[in-house]
């Protein structure tokens, strides 16, 4: 059975690696078989990513993640899904199509 790593962040985000090469060396070298990059709010390091993957013969997952704040849950003192930020909510989307193409899903 392959290890998986579906959420990571690179530097294009937030991350504690210092490069998109750092985080797929430290997964081979973890023999990690799948990884998916999730960075907030881009898919900036997506190419990097594949192709960094691709050497490396890691299975790449392209996904998302946004951030939201509910100022009425923040007031009531709400958590939704991060325990450490009251109000704060994140979205994912995982398994994303690689190149993307916006334009395909802008309306007319």
């Amino acid at each position: 059975m392959l290890k998986v790593n579906a959420h990571i962040h690179t530097p294009y985000s937030f991350s504690s690696f210092s490069s998109v090469e750092e985080a797929v060396a430290m997964a081979k070298r973890e023999d990690i078989g799948i990884l998916g990059v999730n960075d907030f709010f881009t898919t900036e390091a997506y190419e990097e990513f594949e192709r960094q993957c691709s050497q490396a013969k890691i299975y790449p997952l392209f996904n998302i993640e946004f951030i939201g704040v509910d100022k009425t849950f923040k007031e009531k003192g709400w958590r939704i899904n991060d325990p450490s930020n009251v109000g704060r909510i994140y979205f994912c989307g995982k398994g994303l199509s690689f190149p993307v193409s916006m334009s395909e899903h802008s309306e007319s």
